[in-house]
């Protein structure tokens, strides 16, 4: 018999379901539906918590109708879903407020209050998370201030998929994965944080239990809807940045992941009871045993496609290999691309994206080069904060449709790191990662070391534009500094 895990795979461009073997190998075709992410000029970005819901239940009905006999050996259900989200249900458990999202601005004013008023630096030493709008802690205590009518009516606050565990099994729980992602849970030890909560303005029982064991019986409808899975363990979500580090197989310090999609991360895996979490980035728990470190980009896809269409220039094949054609730095352009404000390593919200160095004689094609690799500077600080825990990593594995869409980035950014960036022929890392930890769940004799690497190509960096880039990266720091206060 085969063991296979169905995947899930919420994001904020789309929900994808998915069943791979324990060696990590996709069978049958994946199964996407698209969501709409609601976004405004205020700095919303939000979803609906019954289409997002329905999104989920779509995929998985057509997954489960085309997977034939394959439905039968379905051994466990693994979720990974983007972290930081936030919807609020009342005594019922019917959502009553929107699902809001790391993108989600709305609070920036509130965070920058916090900071000033509160030790910032304890905060983030204990919760692993930053005071920052993308942070539910934030965000939470934003909404105390508006006094909306609809947040008295919360009797609970949730993540997306802690929402979709109580619609699915009636019960209400989390796992330390989606609390860590929180900016509420102090994941040293693995419990919510007293303080975060005082800040956020909320009380204990209006949080999930922390549970570690999987949910299993599905309730009523779902259970004849999906007779297949009906009894199979269905594990807490865990954050699509770790999902995506285990399933671009990289299990240990020894390879650093890098994610470049709508926006981009480089983090690690480490195996720890405690950590001590690095200035700038995030430390939040995978499991039990196990963390992802690293630093998170509001910048990547989503800031180059915004520039590309606002200076002309449509995205693709021949465009990338124009790019790839021009010298490192050979624009004399600067650009800080906060198109979204910053995440890691300042965590300034107000950040504005900003190009400097613009003559009559910059072409469009310039300016797309200068954004890649304005981001890659940024990949940069995050790695050498990263080294400080992880000195051994000798290789960097790249997913995201950015990443496998750009020859030319992925040049740009092994160019930059320095370091070998390997792009393997998956693309759905998340879906991987979220299966392979479900399946090392419910098998003890599974290990994910013992999983083979993906296939891909190698980018090697070249040496001669290493101290090109690091002047580039220099003259960024320097704009940075002299315009963006914290």
């Amino acid at each position: 018999m085969m063991a296979v895990a169905l995947a899930i795979d919420v994001g904020t461009s789309s929900v994808r379901a998915s069943l791979w073997t324990e060696r990590g190998v996709r069978v049958g075709e994946i199964v996407a539906r698209a969501t709409s992410l609601r976004v405004s000029a205020d700095g919303a970005a939000e979803f609906d918590a019954e289409d997002l819901l329905h999104a989920v239940e779509s995929a998985l009905d057509c997954l489960l109708d085309s997977a034939g006999v394959l439905a039968c050996e379905i051994v466990a259900v693994g979720t990974s879903c983007f972290w930081h989200s936030l919807v609020g249900v009342d005594d019922a458990g019917h959502a009553v407020t929107t699902v809001t999202t790391w993108a989600d601005t709305r609070a920036r004013a509130v965070a920058t209050r916090l900071r000033a008023s509160t030790d910032a630096a304890a905060f983030h030493a204990r919760t692993g998370a930053e005071l920052h709008s993308s942070y539910p802690v934030v965000r939470l205590a934003w909404l105390a201030g508006q006094e909306l009518p609809v947040s008295r009516s919360v009797a609970t606050w949730l993540s997306f998929p802690d929402y979709m565990r109580l619609r699915f099994f009636g019960v209400v729980s989390t796992g330390a994965s989606m609390a860590s992602g929180s900016g509420l849970f102090n994941p040293n030890a693995n419990d919510w944080d007293d303080a975060a909560l005082a800040l956020a303005g909320i009380r204990r029982s209006q949080l999930p239990e922390i549970v570690d064991t999987p949910a299993v019986g599905l309730a009523g409808d779902y259970a004849r809807r999906w007779p297949a899975i009906a009894i199979v363990p269905w594990f807490a979500a865990i954050g699509d940045g770790a999902c995506a580090t285990i399933g671009s197989g990289c299990v240990g310090p020894d390879r650093m992941a890098l994610s470049l999609g709508t926006s981009g991360a480089l983090r690690i895996v480490v195996e720890a009871r405690n950590v001590d979490v690095p200035e700038g980035l995030f430390a939040y728990r995978i499991d039990a045993r196990r963390w992802v470190i690293g630093g998170a980009l509001s910048e990547g896809g989503a800031v180059v496609r915004w520039l590309a269409a606002t200076v002309g220039l449509a995205l693709d094949a021949d465009l990338d290999a124009r790019v790839d054609d021009m010298p490192a730095d050979g624009h004399g352009l600067t650009i800080l691309p906060f198109a979204t404000g910053e995440r890691s390593p300042g965590w300034a919200d107000n950040a504005r994206c900003t190009i400097t160095g613009l003559t009559l004689g910059t072409s469009p094609v310039a300016i797309l080069r200068a954004a890649l690799e304005s981001v890659a500077f940024r990949f940069q600080l995050i790695a050498d904060r990263l080294r400080e825990v992880a000195p051994e990593a000798a290789e960097i594995v790249g997913s995201g449709g950015a990443l496998v869409a750009s020859p030319a980035w992925c040049r740009i950014l092994a160019d930059v790191l320095g370091r070998p960036l390997v792009v393997p022929d998956c693309a759905e890392s998340s879906s991987r990662g979220a299966a392979l930890l479900a399946i090392e769940a419910t098998d003890e004799g599974f290990a994910l070391g013992d999983v083979a690497p993906l296939p891909g190509r190698a980018v090697l960096p070249d040496a001669s534009c290493r101290d090109v880039y690091r002047a580039a990266a220099l003259r960024q720091q320097k704009l940075y500094d002299a315009i963006i206060s914290k």
